[in-house]
C-alpha cells in the first residue's frame, strides 16, 4: 500500500460530508466513519467510529440511543467485511 497523504484524504472527507449535509437539507442524527490503518504493503485494518447527535432539548431515551448505536455498528461491520475482502483480493 502506497504512502497516504493524510491531509488530502481528510480534506476530501470533509468536503464530502459538507456536500451530503447541504444536499440532504435535513438534520443529521448520526454518522459512522471508517478509518483505514495500513498494516503492510498489502493489508489494512479498518476501524469504525459512530457519532450520534440529538436535540439537547429533546434527547432520545437511552434505549433508543443504544438501538441506533447497535444499528450503526452492524452497518460498519458490513463495510468491514466488504473492505477486507477487497484488500485481500488486491
Amino acid at each position: 500500500m502506497e504512502m497516504l497523504n493524510l491531509g488530502k484524504w481528510n480534506e476530501q472527507t470533509i468536503e464530502s460530508v459538507r456536500r451530503v449535509l447541504q444536499e440532504a437539507n435535513l438534520p443529521c442524527i448520526g454518522f459512522s466513519m471508517v478509518f483505514m490503518e495500513p498494516v503492510d504493503g498489502q493489508h489494512a485494518m479498518f476501524k469504525f467510529k459512530t457519532f450520534l447527535a440529538f436535540d439537547p432539548e429533546n434527547p432520545v431515551s437511552a434505549e433508543d440511543r443504544q438501538r441506533l448505536e447497535d444499528a450503526f455498528e452492524q452497518m460498519a461491520g458490513y463495510v468491514e467485511l466488504i473492505m477486507n475482502d477487497k484488500v485481500l483480493q488486491s
